[in-house]
């Protein structure tokens, strides 16, 4: 008896096709929720990093950490 190869091998399905977890109500509704507060884009995190460095080394040249 010969052995099966991939060729000849059927797959079927055992479960309907459905919609994952990520879009159900879990992971969907709780990104599709916006609260209030401060929007802050990249560009402000990033030019708030830069003058919190340049404070530092500010600190340091002028003697005082």
């Amino acid at each position: 008896m010969p052995t099966p190869c991939m060729s000849m091998v059927k797959f079927t399905q055992s479960a309907p096709q459905g919609q994952g977890p990520s879009s159900g109500i879990g992971v969907q509704r709780f990104f599709d929720t916006d609260e209030g507060g401060p929007k802050l884009t990249p560009t402000m995190v990033f030019g708030f990093a830069v003058a919190v460095i340049i404070f530092f080394i500010a600190l340091r040249l002028f003697g005082f950490a």
